[in-house]
């Protein structure tokens, strides 16, 4: 993550039992400890206030008018707090649980939206909306503050293209399983900042029109920003869109998206599939420090004997299939769209996670085990073809290895200086051969009917070096033209 980001995830994190039966991902709770750090309760000290003390919760959250706070803009729930964990929480900002996994009142999960009291829970956040977009030119101070909420879980937000929403402020939001946006349209700002999303999140078919912010938010499961629409449609816009630092844990799809110059992906964690078919980016769009993920292959033991499975890198949940072809379409795609904009640094990288995906197509009658094993040897003597460094090292310890050999095999005839010689010749004849002969003039016979009286040996080391020499000699000569565009 970004050392800007007030996340700080730690893979090392142990958690407590209590912590594990409400999720059992430090991600969670790594975020949770962020967003407990933000302080999003009441926090009602008017004394404390006239003596010119600091404000807490909700009170310290300035809105983007400096003179009202979140305090104020929730001021009709102050007779309606709730206590927990020594602190008092609106209905709407109650966490489902403390630091500790000690639970509060409010579900984790589902909840029955057809009860009188999350009826009207469900409403109030609908309406603050709607009357965020009740001006035909609304202030820029003027919106939806809807940040530091606890949703539970299958929550719906459907205020329809009538009413769009203007300045809709979610950040630092816990949103429940199964999150829906429908048929929505997002006008001005759309801050979901910091935000985390559980299980199952769908903004299929929403319109973005300007400015949407992702960043620094935190997917754990699925999520479909597709839309579904034909090519006229306004859902298939999204002029600005930024993801930077966000992280997916599930599978993501982008397909038919049109998105804007100012979209970004920048540091954004991909640990399962992401799926951009049919997208349209402009020449900025911005995939710096972004990390893929792929599949992993693991042997698990079981009672009915040692079984291979594909493991999704961010959980611990496995395919029922073996996904590498997926993920090989979804670089090929990114691929495809990087070289039409002109985007050499990360075409050379799609093309290597394509190539890394390829190789996990085990059992695939397309990818048989040579051509995965001939890639994997690609990968590890060029990086895919983007290194000139590592062939060249390769060749200067192949070449000491070979020298090595010959040493050994002269025997008492052994010369340093012959040894290496010898390897030099041999390295890529006939170039190698002529070379050496003029740099360095011919090698003493004794030397040469030594190795001679090894015949099989010699002429085994002689064939192994050339070919390796010269498969990385090609190595070394792609990656420069794919470094410097030479055609």
């Amino acid at each position: 993550m970004s050392t800007d980001s007030p996340i700080k995830y730690n893979p090392d994190r142990v958690l407590t039992e209590a912590q594990k039966e409400i999720n059992d991902d430090h991600r969670y709770w790594d975020w949770f400890d962020a967003w407990w750090a933000q302080d999003f309760s009441w926090w009602v000290e008017e004394k404390d206030r006239e003596k010119g003390a600091k404000p807490k919760g909700l009170a310290a959250h300035q809105t983007e008018n400096s003179e009202q706070t979140l305090q104020d803009y929730w001021h009709e729930e102050e007779d309606k707090l709730i206590p927990f964990a020594c602190r008092t929480w609106t209905r709407f900002h109650l966490p489902p649980h403390d630091l500790d996994g000690n639970l509060s009142e409010k579900p984790f999960s589902y909840v029955d939206w057809k009860q009188p009291e999350w009826k009207d829970w469900k409403e109030c956040i609908l309406k603050k909306i709607i009357n965020a977009t009740s001006f035909p030119m609304p202030a820029p101070n003027h919106g939806a503050y809807c940040i530091g909420i606890c949703y539970p879980g299958y929550f719906t937000f459907h205020f329809g293209q009538e009413n769009r929403a203007v300045n809709f402020f979610s950040e630092w939001c816990l949103y429940g399983p199964v999150l829906t946006f429908t048929q929505n349209c997002f006008v001005k700002n759309a801050r979901f900042l910091y935000c985390c999303f559980r299980t199952f999140t769908n903004f299929e078919n929403v319109t973005f029109e300007e400015r949407t912010s992702f960043s620094g938010s935190l997917f754990s499961g699925n999520t479909s920003f597709s839309s579904t629409h034909n090519d006229d449609s306004k859902t298939r816009q999204s002029p600005s869109m930024n993801f930077s630092s966000a992280v997916f844990i599930g599978d993501v799809e982008f397909i038919d998206r049109k998105f804007g110059k100012n979209t970004s992906f920048s540091n954004t964690r991909f640990h399962s599939l992401a799926q951009f078919h049919n997208v349209t980016f402009q020449q900025a769009i911005d995939f710096s420090e972004s990390v893929f993920r792929l599949p992993e292959y693991e042997r698990l033991e079981g009672t009915g004997g040692v079984k291979w499975h594909w493991r999704n890198p961010a959980s611990s949940t496995t395919y029922g299939y073996n996904p590498a072809y997926k993920f090989q379409h979804s670089f090929q795609i990114l691929r495809q769209i990087m070289e039409s904009l002109g985007n050499h640094e990360q075409k050379l990288r799609f093309s290597k996670l394509e190539m890394q995906a390829r190789e996990r197509r085990v059992g695939s009658k397309d990818v048989p085990w040579w051509v995965r094993w001939l890639s994997r040897g690609y990968g590890l003597s060029s990086d895919y073809g983007q290194s000139a460094l590592r062939p060249f090292l390769w060749l200067i310890g192949f070449y000491i290895i070979a020298s090595g050999i010959y040493y050994f095999l002269a025997g008492e005839w052994a010369s340093p200086e012959a040894a290496m010689t010898v390897a030099f010749q041999y390295s890529l004849p006939p170039v190698s051969t002529f070379a050496a002969q003029f740099f360095t003039g011919e090698v003493d016979q004794s030397f040469i009917n030594a190795l001679l009286d090894h015949p099989f040996l010699t002429r085994l080391v002689m064939v192994a070096h050339g070919v390796t020499s010269l498969a990385l000699v090609f190595f070394l000569l792609l990656a420069l033209k794919r470094r410097f565009q030479i055609r």
